[in-house]
């Protein structure tokens, strides 16, 4: 993997590739924890394997698609068995975890809590004991 180190506003550095992106897509037709693991670990596969795209041992910012304040149900927003799935494999290579996104809308704390609490992101947060990242503050960062 050809990389590049960058440093974020916030002092945070993260890593950049300079080769093209791919896309893995694979079939899941239930949100079952096992199903989606396997569907998980298939794109992941195909994309190199998690020791290829992954490094271990650090903090890992997760980012949904979190398009707005829908239901799981609604198939709108990445559903919070796939964030689960990817939070708990990261985990196990030692990484820490944090959820966020910056959805469409106010950019307003109210608003990012609602959108959190509606997608399922909150309630995965606890139960995982994996911190939301609620900052909404504007950040401009040079690539």
């Amino acid at each position: 993997m050809t990389s590049e180190s960058s440093k974020l506003a916030r002092g945070r550095e993260f890593t950049r590739r300079t080769e093209p992106e791919r896309v893995a897509i694979t079939p899941c037709n239930t949100y079952e924890r096992e199903q989606v693991a396997s569907a998980v670990d298939q794109a992941v596969g195909l994309l190199g394997g998690w020791e290829r795209l992954v490094p271990v041992d650090e903090e890992i910012y997760i980012k949904p698609n979190l398009a707005g304040p829908f239901a799981p149900e609604r198939a709108v927003t990445t559903h919070p068995m796939v964030v689960e799935t990817v939070a708990r494999t990261l985990r196990s290579k030692g990484a820490d975890i944090i959820i966020g996104d910056g959805p469409a809308g106010v950019p307003s704390t109210t608003y990012l809590k609602l959108v959190y609490k509606r997608t399922g992101m909150t309630s995965l947060g606890n139960r995982l004991n994996i911190p939301i990242d609620y900052d909404t503050t504007p950040e401009e960062i040079t690539i």
